[in-house]
């Protein structure tokens, strides 16, 4: 594949961190992105001369119409603060 591997791991927090950097997102903190990355269900590093350049993970989001949030809390879901819509929920592995 040109010299590119995948390989199927988490990314380190280092290696999540300076890929942030790389793209000029704002830095987490090391402790919010080490669980995040520990909870993660599955990732996919992208490997170019010994070094995650990039990774791949999916999202699964629940976009509610409103007023539908009970039926979903039922299922474990949580709704988000108003100034992020949708809901969420948190599995634990």
């Amino acid at each position: 594949m040109n010299g590119y591997t995948l390989i199927e791991r988490s990314p380190t927090v280092e290696e999540y961190q300076r890929l942030c950097e790389a793209v000029g997102w704002e830095s987490v903190d090391d402790k919010a992105m080490e669980s995040g990355l520990r909870n993660s269900l599955f990732s996919v590093c992208v490997i170019y001369k010994d070094e995650v350049i990039g990774l791949m993970a999916a999202t699964i989001g629940l976009m509610a119409a409103t007023g539908a949030s009970k039926f979903y809390e039922r299922y474990g879901f949580k709704e988000r603060p108003l100034d992020s819509p949708g809901m969420f929920r948190v599995w634990e592995k």
